[in-house]
């Protein structure tokens, strides 16, 4: 063993001291057949190798940004799925599907194209412009989308007797919205009674109506036959459908009243 050969060259057969504030400049390369290499940092063509541990497992480092960790010697996808992003994440998986938990997006989105397929959303999408071949919601501003067939409600007048006969029909208890008002008058063979209009309902008020005065037996129509549905100008939630009638195809009849949201 030496400390201070005399000769110029080590052969691996010899064996040398260096102190701690030594330097070894290697002109062609070195090989470790056994023991342990010791050292910090090493820098490969200007480029740091590091390690760290980062969330509890030993991580490996390139110029500071982990690129890699490791849990009982072996390379965990997991632990590298937990770091930032560096660049922008390209997906071509010739066809593969990318399957997203959760996508947070730290600022607005600029863009988001779909080429093919469906994107669901449980919760609201909030855009200025959206172009689709088709869409399909179940809600439109809070309200049912597309319009419930099922009436929110019915109400059966009495039966209709020569004269005039008035059922009312209270909104009250009805969220705010235009409602479709349906009257059916005979529920067999033909029924030139029936009509239907459109009516607002807002702030507990109705307005709106219509007045529908039938062909009968070809008769020019008049008001002694005719169905109005009208707002009682009280500024309530009720109107009224008014049957005024002298014809056996009305009399007898017990009308149904049915309404329907539309927005």
């Amino acid at each position: 063993m030496s400390v201070l050969p005399n000769q110029t060259n080590i052969t691996p057969l010899d064996e040398r001291f260096l102190e701690n504030s030594n330097n070894i400049n290697l002109i062609s390369s070195m090989n470790l057949f056994s023991g342990t290499l010791n050292i910090s940092q090493i820098n490969l063509d200007s480029i740091q190798m590091d390690a760290a541990i980062i969330n509890g497992f030993p991580t490996l480092l390139l110029n500071n940004q982990p690129v890699a960790g490791v849990s009982s010697l072996t390379s965990s996808v997991t632990s590298w799925a937990s770091y930032p992003a560096l660049n922008t994440i390209t997906y071509a998986g010739a066809g593969g599907t990318a399957n997203l938990n959760n996508v947070n997006a730290l600022t607005s989105l600029s863009s988001a194209t779909v080429n093919s397929g469906t994107v669901t959303n449980s919760g609201q999408v909030n855009t200025n412009t959206l172009s689709t071949a088709s869409i399909v919601v179940s809600t439109i501003n809070g309200v049912s989308f597309p319009v419930s067939q099922t009436a929110v409600l019915n109400v059966t007048g009495n039966t209709i007797i020569s004269g005039i006969n008035t059922t009312n029909v209270d909104f009250s208890g009805l969220s705010a919205g235009f409602y479709l008002v349906v009257v059916l008058v005979s529920t067999g063979g033909t029924d030139p009674f029936s009509c239907s209009t459109t009516v607002r309902y807002s702030g507990g008020v109705t307005v709106g109506g219509c007045l529908h005065a039938p062909f009968l037996s070809g008769a020019v129509p008049s008001f002694s036959n005719c169905v109005s549905i009208q707002d009682n100008n009280a500024g309530g939630s009720i109107i009224s459908v008014v049957i005024n009638t002298n014809s056996v195809v009305a009399i007898g009849a017990v009308p149904q009243i049915s309404v329907y949201r539309l927005t």
